[in-house]
């Protein structure tokens, strides 16, 4: 299967995003799909389809009439991201974040790194937060060919956020790109949503969309089915819906969402 999909895609010249990481490869995905539609007819992952047999399976629905392509790739253990690669050929990379899933394959954390990087080894350039040291440094000893284009909150990336106000539903941002200020405000307050965003945020700016335009269709974005869903249940419990999830990292960001939530109830009942 991986070799016919291979030969599939290089019957296509389209521009492609590779996406990697441990956490939000499958949001990322979405809202960058979400936030590009305007401007093309974009072929992406069917949901989750990251693995050995995903890949292929999402990169053969690729015909003459897309014009962008958004894939992910997801690996378990040496040698399986180089097969990927071939069948995903993307232009641009992202590289969410690294974290424990799947650390049982590796020798390390580092080599970890080193194999998702194998996405990128044929690419121009790499998204990424600099605020990730360990992988930033890897990208610029293992990739140098490759332009790392970074988002930060500590004054050290492309795109430097120089204020963030977190509200009951929102978190407005303050930044700067190349010497462009940015006033934006995410349609989403939690910690991961906010650096899901970020990733997107640097491509559409690398794309050339104006701020404006960025904003406006930051409004219009919908939350991912089963990505830290709130679903209200019986007797006023509420169920958060993370099922994508399942090693400890995604369990974390769960557990803060839910305590965002205590806090708004408690903010909401001071109101009154």
């Amino acid at each position: 299967m991986q070799q016919i999909v291979k030969f599939h895609r290089n019957e296509f010249t389209l521009p492609v995003i590779g996406i990697t990481g441990s956490n939000g490869k499958t949001i990322v995905k979405e809202w960058l799909t979400q936030l590009l539609t305007k401007d093309y007819n974009v072929i992406k992952s069917p949901k989750s389809y990251n693995s050995q047999i995903g890949v292929p399976l999402s990169v053969w629905e690729i015909n003459e009439q897309h014009q962008f392509g958004i894939f992910e790739a997801g690996i378990s253990r040496p040698g399986e991201m180089m097969r990927l690669e071939k069948i995903i050929k993307p232009d641009l990379g992202i590289f969410t974040n690294i974290g424990p899933a799947h650390d049982e394959g590796f020798a390390s954390r580092e080599e970890k790194i080193k194999e998702k990087l194998c996405l990128f080894k044929h690419s121009k350039v790499i998204f990424s937060c600099a605020d990730h040291k360990d992988i930033t440094n890897l990208i610029k000893t293992e990739l140098p060919g490759v332009k790392n284009i970074t988002w930060s909150t500590k004054r050290t990336g492309d795109l430097v956020i120089k204020d963030l106000e977190v509200e009951s539903n929102t978190i407005r941002i303050q930044a700067v790109y190349n010497k462009l200020f940015l006033n934006l405000t995410l349609p989403f307050s939690d910690e991961a949503s906010l650096e899901n965003l970020m990733h997107c945020i640097l491509v559409l700016l690398y794309l050339d969309v104006k701020p404006d335009e960025i904003q406006s269709r930051l409004n219009a974005l919908q939350k991912v089915e089963m990505r830290l869903e709130l679903k209200e249940g019986i007797n006023g419990c509420y169920v958060i819906d993370d099922t994508y999830n399942n090693d400890l990292a995604g369990l974390t960001i769960a557990l803060n969402f839910l305590d965002q939530q205590k806090q708004k109830e408690e903010k909401d009942s001071h109101t009154f």
